[in-house]
C-alpha cells in the first residue's frame, strides 16, 4: 500500500507539474489531506514543477536552491531571477 500510494503521488504531481491543488482536485482529495500523504512519503511538489524553459526544478529552498541555479543556463527564468 505504501509504494502504491508513493507512485500515485508522484505520478499525479508529475503530470500536473507540482500543483498540489489540481493533483488533490484530480484524486479527488482536498489540498490538506493530499498533502499529508505527500508529508507521509517525504516528497515536495517543488522538485516536480519546471518552468517554461524546461528546466525541473527542485524545492527553492536555500542552501540548495543556490547550489542548483549556479547550475542553470543563463536562459532559464530562475536563473534570471537570481541576478
Amino acid at each position: 500500500l505504501m509504494l502504491f500510494e508513493k507512485q500515485f503521488l508522484t505520478g499525479q504531481l508529475s503530470q500536473y507539474h507540482g500543483n498540489v491543488t489540481a493533483a488533490a482536485k484530480a484524486s479527488g482529495m482536498t489540498r490538506q489531506n493530499y498533502q499529508r500523504l505527500m508529508k507521509k512519503h517525504n516528497l515536495s511538489a517543488g522538485r516536480f514543477r519546471a518552468c517554461r524553459c524546461g528546466h525541473e526544478h527542485p524545492s527553492f529552498q536555500r542552501p540548495s536552491r543556490l547550489k542548483f541555479l549556479a547550475g542553470l543556463p543563463s536562459s532559464c527564468q530562475f536563473a534570471q531571477a537570481e541576478v
